[in-house]
């Protein structure tokens, strides 16, 4: 029996470091996409709806991913 809780602890703590691995590399790639739209975009009206729409999508994937880190 301790072996399967070793192996459930260590999925438990693999899976918390994906999440955080991920919301790391999410918010670098936001962060640079952003840079990206608005310093060589043209339109800063397309621009805040690109971001706006990409905030939107991403929004329940990550509150998905946390509900689910939390069941855990």
């Amino acid at each position: 029996m301790e072996l399967s809780t070793d192996i459930l602890s260590l999925l438990q703590n693999g899976a918390i470091f994906l999440f955080y691995v991920l919301t790391l590399v999410f918010t670098v790639f936001t962060i640079a996409t952003t840079y990206h739209w608005f310093r060589f975009g043209s339109s800063k009206v397309i621009n805040m709806l690109s971001l706006a729409t990409f905030l939107i999508v991403s929004a329940p994937l990550f509150i998905t991913m946390t509900l689910f880190l939390s069941l855990m």
